[in-house]
């Protein structure tokens, strides 16, 4: 029996695939934006993803590699300006 991790990434890939698809369909641009050159907090490499389907406030900035995700105000108000 799979962990809950586990379930829970592949039920995130599924929702991502398929959101992919319809949003392709509807001819929708996709959901998520690179945020370059700022490191993950927690793996330390770049290339962070912003999702942009919620408000602004209510964003969140995920990592592809370790799979984190933080608030967008605490990840873009670490970075020195």
């Amino acid at each position: 029996m799979p962990s809950m991790s586990r379930a829970a990434d592949a039920t995130r890939i599924l929702a991502d695939r398929l959101d992919g698809r319809i949003r392709r369909q509807i001819r929708n641009g996709h959901d998520r934006q690179l945020v370059p050159r700022i490191p993950c907090p927690d793996c330390d490499t770049t290339g962070l993803m912003m999702r942009l389907s919620p408000p602004l406030a209510a964003r969140v900035i995920e990592c592809p590699t370790c799979g984190a995700a933080w608030p967008r105000a605490d990840v873009l108000g670490s970075v020195a300006a």
